[in-house]
């Protein structure tokens, strides 16, 4: 990353911040405040009709773009950090401030377990890298000086090791995914592999167009068995293998690839990024506006409905 004053074309890391932040706004704005409107006694509107609102559905659709920015900004953090026990332990704190404002303008109660912010999808994607590093690319163990009793360098003791090394990554990843997925955080398992994957193909932003196109796919799955699947059953409308696919390839397209396909537009600024820093942010911005317009967005919620 160029570091100076020079000025390189194209798009800087303080700009996809930006856009990310508001972005996030107006999605939350909607998500919170705007389908209130819908199940506000003073409105003739049916909340379980407000998927049907064109107004609502731009505003979901335009907050789509501020989690791929989000996961390529926590891409650029792993990075570029001097320290990633320090990044993902504040990262860590955030997400526990974040909660209790997330739960209050989400559901109105102080703790609701019944969703998790999206912050500990983040910490979650940053602890899969660290172990996806740890790991699977050997970038802190001592492969390559690996040696037998006489000294002399020994291929299948380091074939060994490197095996074992990428089974603990296998299972570090997995246990990553699992928790996103019985937490129930936004995006779940399908958030943490993105981000992952963003980590992984980020000298080539085609793959990561890829990935995020395979996201979309993870994400409605996701969906389906974490939200929908036992739901369906309890109702009766999951009878046999013919209603089961039915359901679930409806639950990936309409939940996964189109809600999630606007996130692509993400890509415009991304195949611009310069890898300069731009403008200087606040530290208190970065790190305070999350849960700050939660409890802004809690508090008009309370004053208007």
């Amino acid at each position: 990353m160029d570091r100076n004053n020079t000025y390189i074309p194209g798009v800087t890391r303080s700009t996809i911040q930006i856009v990310a932040y508001v972005t996030m706004l107006i999605d939350h704005f909607f998500a919170i405040l705007y389908v209130e409107y819908f199940s506000s006694p003073y409105y003739h509107y049916s909340y379980e009709f407000v998927d049907d609102d064109p107004i609502y559905a731009f505003g979901r659709n335009v907050g789509r773009i501020a989690f791929v920015l989000f996961a390529f900004m926590l891409v650029e953090g792993m990075v570029h950090t001097r320290s990633r026990a320090r990044y993902v332990w504040r990262m860590f704190l955030l997400a526990l401030i974040s909660e209790i404002p997330y739960d209050l303008a989400d559901s109105g109660k102080i703790f609701d377990f019944s969703d998790q912010s999206v912050m500990l999808t983040l910490v979650l994607g940053a602890c899969a890298i660290w172990i996806y590093d740890l790991y699977w690319d050997g970038k802190d163990s001592d492969l390559s000086s690996t040696t037998n009793s006489e000294g002399s360098y020994d291929g299948n003791l380091s074939g060994n090791l490197r095996l074992r090394n990428r089974i603990f990554a296998v299972a570090g990843i997995l246990s990553c995914c699992v928790i996103a997925y019985i937490s129930l955080c936004n995006y779940g398992f399908a958030g943490v592999l993105l981000i992952l994957y963003l980590y992984i193909f980020r000298n080539n932003i085609y793959k990561c167009l890829g990935v995020f196109f395979a996201f979309c796919l993870a994400w409605g799955v996701n969906v389906f068995f974490a939200y929908k699947f036992s739901l369906y059953l309890s109702n009766g409308l999951i009878t046999d293998l013919g209603s089961f696919f039915s359901h679930f390839f409806d639950i990936v397209l309409r939940n996964g690839v189109i809600a999630e396909f606007t996130g692509a537009l993400a890509f415009v600024l991304l195949f611009q990024y310069n890898g300069a820093p731009g403008i200087r942010l606040p530290k208190a911005l970065t790190y305070l506006f999350y849960p700050v317009q939660f409890l802004i967005f809690w508090a008009l919620k309370c004053l208007l409905f």
